[in-house]
């Protein structure tokens, strides 16, 4: 793979092997053959749980096409700057983009109602850019209906997003439900950062 595949400024996308959530950062430095240099994520004013000498997978979008490599964290630097250095990839895997797939995920949502109420803790399942299936727990008292509107929030691409979603299908098991969501009026800030989102996801599996 042609190191000219990367370039600074380019956005990584890291998965977090625990909760399967992705952290994104920007490259700002590399040697080739040895490492990639990315920023060091804050969390809620805490640096990413990130672990030295162990192995993450990354991924971003360039060009129309999706990439991905596993790396091993070289080593962590809190001063002069937070940084992460990235053993340089021996291997790289890419796929052209396809349309309107859905790709899995596991990103913690809110779902609220038309007064911005919060009525269920929710995960995102999948998500395609034009809508997700949301996995949400069976409470008394709160019901969903469909071809209702409702906010759902969430973040991805190191934003928060408050989209307006339009409840297309319900399906209901023994204690989860799982809801069919299509996005609805996005703005152009929440369109471009779940299209750069699902971007990166497309195809990938490394």
């Amino acid at each position: 793979m042609n190191h000219k595949i990367f370039n600074i400024g380019l956005i990584l996308s890291i998965e977090m092997p625990k909760n399967r959530n992705y952290v994104m950062t920007p490259l700002i430095g590399l040697e080739k053959d040895l490492y990639l240099i990315v920023k060091l994520v804050y969390v809620d004013g805490k640096p990413l749980n990130i672990k030295n000498k162990e192995n993450y997978t990354v991924r971003f979008f360039k060009d129309g096409s999706a990439y991905g490599f596993r790396t091993e964290v070289l080593s962590i630097l809190f001063y002069p700057a937070p940084l992460i250095f990235l053993k340089y990839p021996e291997k790289i895997e890419t796929l052209n983009i396809r349309k309107e797939e859905r790709y899995k995920t596991n990103i913690p949502a809110k779902l609220m109602d038309s007064q911005e109420i919060i009525r269920a803790d929710a995960a995102i399942m999948d998500i395609s850019k034009t809508g997700c299936l949301l996995k949400a727990p069976i409470t008394e008292g709160i019901e969903f209906n469909e071809n209702n509107f409702y906010y759902l929030a969430f973040r991805v691409m190191d934003k928060n997003l408050e989209v307006d979603c339009l409840l297309r299908n319900l399906k209901k098991g023994k204690s989860n439900q799982f809801l069919g969501m299509e996005f609805s009026n996005l703005s152009m800030d929440n369109k471009a950062a779940i299209n750069a989102f699902v971007d990166i996801l497309k195809g990938l599996i490394v």
